[in-house]
């Protein structure tokens, strides 16, 4: 049996998320009413603290539509950030909350140049363009929120598209034409990272969940779940025989489990991610759900899956996998 157990997060941390997050949920709020709530715990976080969101931003890369949905949404997180931080705060903040650290800032008389080392080059993801139209949406809000001026943003090179560092472009110019990488190179991506990088400690959730927050809409969930899917039964055939443990264990990181555990015995697997309250909320913990379904399903089991809450709000994802003869 394979079990997982994660370093506890802040007291101050875990007081502000249930606080704010645990009734607004059970009183059956929208996943949009968390908007502001969310923003103002990564607002509060200390910088350096927030981690990259590569899976969302191959999400919202897979068509016009979805980066549109990214953008904007992310126009208006940084809008939001740029009135809650202030000026004094200075970019620097905002690009370090946002998963951009080690950036440099340049200023030019018509644009804007912001770089940003620290996201390492993966040749297994490079999905063949840029990805980061979340993260550019945010730049571009905060920056017309604090100047007054309409300001578009835009990725120039991205470790996702075989470059050494993600440089991002920022003018009054209109917004430059983003060229989608379609569903195949989507569920690819997703496979990729989630197989073949190591995540060896849980994400910042909230951060997380902000920028799924689109997706999380009951009106794009249900096509996010399945993506996620396809995810899984294409991690199962990236290599000859992949380690359901690994694969469980980077899943749970990766979403923020706070422990998870695989019992196999026989034809018969029980897998469990356990979640706290302030990452519960019922599309996003169906994300990896999905994920592992797929992954598991491939590989010819047939599933039974469900949730329940614990005692902490939080919800526990039990999967029963009981390989076919």
């Amino acid at each position: 049996m394979r079990r997982g157990k994660r370093k506890e997060v802040s007291s101050s941390a875990k007081k502000h998320a249930s606080r704010h997050m645990q009734v607004p949920k059970q009183q059956g709020n929208t996943v949009y009413d968390l908007e502001d709530l969310l923003i103002e715990m990564l607002v509060g976080a200390a910088p350096g603290a927030s981690n990259g969101t590569d899976i969302e931003n191959l999400i919202y890369s897979a068509t016009g539509s979805t980066a549109e949905l990214g953008y904007d949404f992310g126009f208006s997180v940084g809008r939001s950030m740029a009135l809650k931080l202030g000026r004094e705060s200075g970019m620097a903040s905002v690009l370090d909350r946002i998963g951009l650290k080690d950036s440099t800032y340049n200023p030019f008389a018509d644009e804007v140049m912001i770089t940003s080392r620290s996201r390492k080059h993966h040749p297994h993801a490079n999905v063949g363009h840029s990805i980061h139209v979340y993260e550019s949406g945010v730049i571009a809000g905060y920056l017309s929120t604090s100047t007054g001026i309409r300001i578009n943003a835009s990725e120039n090179r991205c470790t996702c598209n075989g470059a050494s560092e993600c440089q991002f472009l920022a003018s009054h110019l209109p917004k430059r034409r983003f060229i989608p990488s379609g569903a195949a190179a989507t569920i690819s991506g997703i496979a990729s990272v989630l197989s073949e990088r190591k995540f060896s400690k849980p994400s910042v959730e909230y951060y997380r969940i902000l920028a799924c927050v689109p997706l999380l809409d009951p009106s794009m969930s249900e096509q996010v779940e399945k993506i996620m899917f396809m995810a899984g039964q294409r991690m199962s055939k990236l290599s000859a025989d992949p380690d359901p443990a690994y694969v469980v264990e980077n899943v749970s990181n990766y979403f923020g489990a706070t422990s998870f555990s695989v019992k196999a015995s026989g034809r018969k697997s029980i897998i469990r991610l356990r979640y706290e309250s302030y990452n519960s909320i019922r599309p996003f913990v169906g994300m990896p759900a999905a994920i592992l379904s797929g992954f598991y399903s491939s590989r010819g089991y047939r599933l039974g899956a469900h949730f329940t809450r614990n005692s902490n709000g939080g919800y526990t994802n039990t999967i029963k996998a009981t390989r076919k003869i």
